[in-house]
């Protein structure tokens, strides 16, 4: 029997699946009977789980085809669980949305069953009626990894009746311990391999940044190359852009430069812009550490 239920619908291992991770290690190291959700291919999150000792289930929460399995399975937790589940902690809208659901058609279920929203997306929220009834209603709580994301929460729920709550992302739940999977993230030999073959042009003895991060809007990759061609740097210095192509196509991004830059595809999903003083690297490719 588990007191917290945290399901993570998030595909990658980023900021937002980071910071799953250290509310699962503040509640684990605070006693509580904890239990990650996620689902296994589309998630690297078992394989932390597995060492930071959090136990792991395997649930079909990732695509939206698997709705009606989704609901029956998180229904059959939460009904085994109704004596002592306590906490159902939503990192994504996804899994937030069926929880609520589940609330709504069975509220006996959720007589002593909080259910918490982590917000660590600074996107507009949709104040539709549905919205409103989920957050007025159905959510108990709402975390925010950072107050500008509260700040643009309360655009869309100005009075927002239900509590709400900032705890920093890195801050809030770091008990200033060095999370071991940073520690020893290494590049291997077989990567290194990987970077020579995709950048050929790289001098690693150059100044160079790196932007890890899916190709999508809200990323601002377009912000950051264009920060970076406009900085007047005094030698040669690099950006290197990873990631796998989602809400924007690699190949129009990099056309955009093409009339006022040196560019090459050096192989497909592998992009340079380049002028005498700049270099960024635009490559497609889904990065597994």
């Amino acid at each position: 029997m588990y007191e917290v239920l945290l399901l993570n619908s998030n595909p990658w291992f980023s900021a937002i699946s980071d910071y799953s991770l250290q509310i699962a290690l503040y509640l684990k190291k605070s006693h509580k009977k904890i239990i990650y959700g996620s689902q296994v291919p589309f998630t690297k999150m078992k394989d932390y789980c597995d060492f930071y000792e959090i136990p792991f289930w395997n649930v079909s929460i990732h695509k939206p085809q698997l709705l009606l399995k989704s609901f029956f399975l998180l229904f059959l937790f939460i009904f085994r669980n109704k004596k002592e589940l306590r906490w159902i902690i939503c990192m994504e809208g996804r899994e937030h949305n069926i929880c609520a659901l589940i609330h709504f058609l069975c509220p006996f279920l959720f007589r002593q069953t909080e259910i918490i929203r982590i917000r660590g997306h600074n996107r507009k929220i949709s104040s539709n009626l549905f919205n409103r009834y989920i957050q007025t209603k159905l959510t108990h709580k709402n975390i925010f990894a950072a107050n500008i994301l509260f700040e643009n929460f309360k655009k869309s729920f100005p009075n927002p009746k239900n509590k709400n709550e900032v705890i920093y992302y890195g801050k809030g739940f770091y008990n200033g311990e060095d999370f071991t999977h940073i520690q020893n993230l290494k590049i291997s030999e077989s990567k290194n391999e990987l970077w020579q073959k995709f950048l050929p042009q790289w001098d690693r003895n150059q100044l160079s940044f790196l932007l890890l991060a899916r190709f999508d809007p809200v990323k601002g990759h377009e912000v950051a190359m264009n920060i970076f061609l406009n900085t007047p740097f005094k030698k040669k210095s690099n950006l290197i852009c990873i990631g796998k192509s989602e809400g924007i196509c690699i190949k129009d991004l990099f056309e955009k430069y093409r009339k006022n830059y040196h560019t090459q595809e050096i192989e497909k999903g592998v992009y340079l812009i380049e002028d005498s003083f700049h270099k960024i690297f635009l490559i497609d490719r889904y990065v597994d550490f």
